[in-house]
């Protein structure tokens, strides 16, 4: 009897030893699971954000297009390029060409200035469109770069609009193309 005994809590052991592999299998392959699902979840909310960031862009894009070539109704103005409206992580980035604009008595720099505050002043009357970006960059081809964020968004005091502070800034030397 005592063989019987000893062989059967040996097997038992091997049971419950094989039992507890199969258990610790499935916990890893539901461990498994987990992780591919939740960089599956990961990957098609980034692909909804690539593909919501891309839309708002082409949408600013076309704001800022009627009001360079439509509203101002400028045609020196009009001759600017808009080479791409790029929308990520929350940095918007418009990409100008002022190459073939020539306003009397400005500058390249002060070209590029009036059309930028012109630009950001018809992005800012968009509202709808704040809470895609934090930061403005407006990039002049040949020019430069200049660079808002969110913060720095001020309240004409003649108009009542939101604007940048651009005008400001360039007179008091705090911001120029670099």
């Amino acid at each position: 009897g005592l063989e019987v005994s000893s062989t059967k809590s040996s097997l038992e052991q091997t049971e419950a030893k094989q039992e507890n592999k199969k258990e610790k299998e499935v916990k890893k392959k539901k461990k498994e699971a987990k992780k591919t699902e939740k960089k599956d979840a990961d990957e098609v909310l980034k692909n909804f954000q690539e593909n919501l960031d891309k839309t708002n862009a082409k949408l600013i894009k076309k704001e800022i297009s009627e009001y360079l070539y439509i509203e101002l109704n400028d045609d020196e103005i009009a001759k600017t390029k808009i080479k791409s409206v790029k929308l990520k992580n929350q940095k918007l980035r418009i990409n100008l060409d002022i190459s073939e604009v020539n306003i009397e008595m400005l500058d390249d720099e002060a070209t590029a200035m009036l059309i930028t505050a012109g630009v950001t002043e018809e992005l800012l009357k968009h509202d709808e469109y704040d809470d895609n970006w934090k930061t403005v960059t407006v990039n002049v081809k040949d020019i430069g770069k200049i660079t808002y964020s969110e913060d720095d968004i001020e309240i004409n005091k003649a108009g009542g609009f939101r604007q940048f502070p651009i005008f400001e800034d360039f007179a008091n030397g705090e911001v120029s193309f670099k």
